[in-house]
């Protein structure tokens, strides 16, 4: 009895994935955060610091959906540092509509990127 029910359970496990599609939600689209400088850089999310992107490095935010403008600010990290400026290098303001059909808002920052580019 034990044996049927996994076996069931295994069956359904690929439909899970189309649960979204059935319920008529939309997908997710992505966030990537590109840091190509030397120095780690901290995203903030709406005011609020979510995500340390190391140097030379790539994050990719899947965003599921939300209400109004969100703003996503890339700031460089201070670590330990008592105080620090946390200059903002990039800032990116966007609502739902705007990243349905873009896709994916990419935030480039570093020594290789154009301010602005997105």
């Amino acid at each position: 009895m034990h044996v049927r029910w996994v076996s069931a359970a295994r069956a359904f496990i690929p439909l899970i994935g189309l649960l979204p599609v059935l319920a008529g939600c939309d997908p997710a689209h992505d966030v990537i955060v590109d840091n190509r400088g030397k120095e780690p850089v901290m995203l903030w999310e709406d005011g609020v610091p979510s995500h340390l992107v190391r140097p030379d490095n790539a994050v990719t935010f899947n965003v599921i959906f939300f209400k109004g403008p969100r703003t996503y600010e890339v700031r460089e990290f201070c670590g330990e540092a008592a105080f620090c400026e946390q200059r903002v290098l990039e800032r990116v303001t966007f609502t739902w509509a705007e990243l349905e059909e873009q896709g994916t808002i990419r935030i480039m920052v570093g020594n290789d990127s154009t301010p602005g580019a997105h």
